[in-house]
């Protein structure tokens, strides 16, 4: 027996949540306490406001790194 899949959002619903993703983390960022990380971040292509700890991340790194992600994972528990 097959199991029909389960799909919560449509495809216009999921591209609607990517775009407001990547404007978020282009404009506004993510704030990141550790120093060790933004580091490694700005190596990486982000830029780092080190008087905030805010971090940009731009819409080219942020699709450069998507292709390397597997398309499915397992998790363990």
């Amino acid at each position: 027996m097959k199991l029909k899949k389960l799909e919560v959002f449509s495809k216009d619903e999921l591209e609607s949540i990517h775009s407001a993703s990547l404007e978020l983390l282009n404009d506004v960022g993510i704030k990141i306490d550790a120093q060790d990380t933004r580091d490694l971040l700005k190596e990486n292509g982000a830029t780092v406001d080190e008087d905030t700890h805010f971090v940009k991340f731009p819409e080219s790194l942020v699709k450069d790194k998507l292709k390397t992600v597997p398309d499915s994972f397992i998790l363990y528990g």
